[in-house]
């Protein structure tokens, strides 16, 4: 109850915003009927973790905060700590704690300095998602929960969506038992902490974890939007890939199923398996995968006639990122329309109102008013218009079209006409900055009955 008579208010001048440096008036108002000793402060961020020792004066004032006294400290951009100013990276979420001392006891107060810096202007109901991110509840990752989190925020997520490798919850895994605990055990951690992004849970299922990684036989299904565990145990293969996603829908009905990084040799996902929602096109080692878009554009004719018959819905084209570090998260991710919630984000999936990106820069566009994703009527003409929203520092590069016959590179104008008949069209929009090339790719549109 102490703590809470310590007043600590954090604030962004405006004329600092905009520049690279980051001012936070810090300001402290002691409410105790004694004297307050500020001894110390912790400061933790990306990579960063300073302790300070104030022997001296804050800027000129004294260490010690009188009652109803307001002390204000600096908050500068660099890694380091020089004289008496905090200094910090600009874009971390910056965690603050203060350490009082007071009648021989020693009173901490915590702030968090939520300065999220985006480089690319946002889009009124548009948000960002990872939805394919490891912590160390998965035995190849050595990573926390909260550190994951934490790069998160940092790359400008809205939402994170952890997918555990399922065999790695079994103890009985020879080489890689998380030693953490169960799917459950990561959902009370996530249910019971609080961070300034909407963090979920799903899982990456092994259809046979007893094989080698790259074993022909061994491929990973992912799940999203699970409300009850899924047991993928060590000893107890399952028969492929349609026998898991059918097992996952009996637990979880209202699940979204997809393929994982299909341009790894292991995960080619040779035909389609019914029952799929969605399909990453971005592999970890190959970026933007040929392999990933032609299982989700349509291209093969009979999978192409189930879709415009209504038949089958298109699976939707996903950029997450397979995080394994937090240097990964976010590097492929999302942009959807909607909510920024859980729920907002499978919905947006369920509409195909989402944009896979391996970068902030980002593209949206309708073909004869039809949103992406739309199996529309047959005409004698096709009007696609583009929006895009361009990273800092970043420029439209070019704009290319695909069809089920060819692939046409055109210069970044936002207003195409196409004709003729293929079947679909899908739209991939590169961005540059000198060497640097980023992509969004867009939902298909398919061409339906006249």
């Amino acid at each position: 109850m102490v703590s809470r008579k310590i007043l600590v208010n954090v604030a962004t001048p405006d004329r600092v915003r905009d520049s690279q440096f980051l001012l936070v008036e810090l300001s402290i108002v002691n409410t105790l009927e004694d004297n307050l000793l500020l001894e110390r402060v912790r400061i933790r961020g990306r990579g960063l973790l300073q302790e300070v020792i104030y022997y001296q004066n804050i800027l000129g004032l004294e260490c010690s905060v009188s009652e109803g006294q307001k002390m204000l400290a600096e908050v500068h951009h660099d890694n380091r700590v020089f004289k008496d100013v905090i200094v910090v990276p600009r874009t971390a979420d910056v965690v603050i704690t203060l350490v009082f001392k007071r009648l021989g006891r020693y009173i901490e107060k915590t702030v968090r300095v939520l300065e999220n810096v985006r480089k690319v202007e946002q889009v009124s109901g548009w948000y960002r998602a990872d939805g394919h991110v490891h912590s160390d509840y998965s035995g190849d990752c050595s990573i926390g929960v909260d550190l994951q989190v934490e790069a998160g925020f940092q790359s400008g997520l809205d939402v994170l969506i952890f997918t555990e490798h399922g065999d790695h919850f079994d103890k009985e895994h020879p080489k890689f038992y998380n030693g953490k605990g169960s799917w459950l055990d990561q959902r009370k951690v996530i249910l019971e902490s609080s961070w300034p992004l909407i963090v979920c849970q799903g899982l990456e299922v092994t259809t046979n974890p007893t094989l080698p990684f790259y074993a022909e036989g061994n491929t990973h299904v992912l799940c999203w939007n699970m409300k009850e565990p899924f047991l993928n145990p060590y000893n107890s293969p399952f028969g492929g890939e349609t026998e898991v996603v059918n097992k996952l829908k009996q637990v979880n009905p209202d699940c979204l199923v997809g393929a994982p990084h299909p341009g790894l040799p292991v995960y080619s996902w040779g035909s389609l398996v019914t029952g799929l929602h969605v399909v990453e096109v971005f592999s970890v080692l190959r970026g933007l995968d040929s392999v990933a878009l032609e299982m989700w554009d349509g291209y093969h004719r009979e999978h192409l006639d189930r879709i415009i018959s209504g038949e089958i819905s298109p699976l939707v084209a996903v950029g997450n990122s397979d995080a394994h570090s937090p240097s990964m998260v976010g590097r492929f991710s999302n942009w959807f329309k909607g909510e920024a919630t859980e729920v907002g984000f499978y919905e947006a999936v369920r509409r195909k109102e989402v944009v896979a990106v391996n970068g902030l820069s980002w593209a949206r566009g309708t073909l004869n008013g039809y949103p992406m994703g739309s199996v529309v009527k047959k005409s004698s003409k096709y009007v696609i218009e583009l929006e895009w929203t361009v990273e800092e520092g970043y420029e439209v590069y070019q704009v290319v079209l695909v069809d089920r016959s060819q692939a046409v590179t055109l210069k970044p104008f936002k207003r195409f006409e196409v004709s003729g008949d293929q079947g679909f069209i899908r739209v991939i929009v590169h961005f540059k900055k000198g060497n640097r090339v980023s992509s969004a790719v867009l939902q298909p549109w398919f061409f339906g009955l006249a």
